[in-house]
Formats: C-alpha cells, sequence, structure tokens
C-alpha cells in the first residue's frame, strides 16, 4: 500500500528538481509532469479496457445460465397442472440449484472485475 505512494514521492521530486534548472527548468519539469500523466492515463486505460473485456467473458456463461434457468421455470409452470406431483418437485429444484449456479457465477464475476479495479487503483502513481 504504501508503494504506490513512495514511487508518487520520488517523481514529484524529480519533477521539482529538473524544474528549478536555470532557463530550461519549467519546460522540462512540465515535460517530465507530461509523461508521467500519460503513463498513468495509459495504465488506467488497460486496468478499464480489461475490467470491459473480463465484463463480456463472464456475461456470455451468465446469460445462458439464467436462460437455462428461465426455461426450467417454463417448463415447470407447463407440466405442473398435467404432471405428478414428484417430477414438479424435480424440476422446481433444478430450477433452485440452477440459481445457485447462477449466484456463484455472478459472484465470482464480480469478484473478479472488484479486484482488477482495486489494483488498478492501488498502483495508480500518477496525478
Amino acid at each position: 500500500l504504501i508503494l504506490p505512494i513512495t514511487a508518487r514521492v520520488k517523481q514529484m521530486a524529480v519533477v521539482q528538481v529538473s524544474s528549478g534548472i536555470p532557463g530550461i527548468g519549467n519546460v522540462l519539469g512540465n515535460t517530465l509532469q507530461t509523461v508521467l500523466c500519460a503513463g498513468t492515463l495509459v495504465k488506467n486505460a488497460v486496468g478499464v479496457t480489461g475490467l470491459v473485456v473480463v465484463a463480456l467473458i463472464c456475461a456470455v456463461p451468465l446469460l445462458h445460465i439464467v436462460l437455462n434457468r428461465l426455461l426450467y421455470q417454463l417448463v415447470g409452470a407447463a407440466i405442473q397442472p398435467i404432471s405428478d406431483r414428484r417430477l414438479v418437485q424435480g424440476i422446481d429444484g433444478t430450477v433452485q440449484a440452477v440459481k445457485l449456479l447462477e449466484m456463484i457465477v455472478g459472484m465470482g464475476a464480480m469478484v473478479f472485475i472488484m479486484s482488477i479495479a482495486i489494483i488498478s487503483v492501488m498502483t495508480s502513481i500518477g496525478s
């Protein structure tokens, strides 16, 4: 947790020292600050792209699971009036299992997305 702060202090020290050089200090300080900010911008862009890609990758299986659950519920509703009670209970148990699977996949995706976001924020060393 301390490493990004120390890197930021070192960078600001380099910018301040370079700004103190007579004649070219202002230009050199501004250039260094621009380069450091551009590096941070690129790192954050990669982090956001990673989040979007992970969300899209996790969305496809989650969508399949949701569609399967809806189809099982539809089948359960369709056979309830004409079928045996045990068969309807079996379909209902399957729906409950698919709901749990849906929750597990969703939570896993959210934890993965949150970990990428936290890593991206914690390694932010630029302004």
